[in-house]
């Protein structure tokens, strides 16, 4: 059974848990998240827009093909922050890119 929560607080030191049980005590179903340990995210534009100053390793899949897509990443502010570290060929449908800070 998957638990939905209504926020994540990343970094549990004094800040972070403070945080995270005040918005407890206030009925919000919260999860707090140990920064040192990698934490991996699936999801897209509005995650990315949303945790991405906390990003510093980014794996992107790209696929072939024009498609009608009502959503799309922002690629000028990840080409801004980040490098493109490894390029990871597939095969005619999509490749692999990890990106770096």
């Amino acid at each position: 059974m998957k638990t939905k929560y209504d926020v994540a607080v990343i970094g549990l030191g004094p800040a972070g848990t403070l945080t995270s049980l005040l918005l407890s005590d206030a009925s919000v179903n919260v999860i707090g998240i140990d920064k040192e340990k990698d934490i991996y995210i699936i999801g897209g534009p509005k995650i990315l827009d949303q945790l991405f100053e906390s990003i510093e390793e980014f794996y992107l899949t790209r696929i072939y093909g024009n498609f009608e897509c009502d959503k799309s990443i922002d690629f000028e502010k990840i080409t801004q922050s980040m490098t493109i570290n490894e390029k990871i060929e597939n095969d005619e449908t999509c490749h692999f890119e990890i990106w770096k800070r």
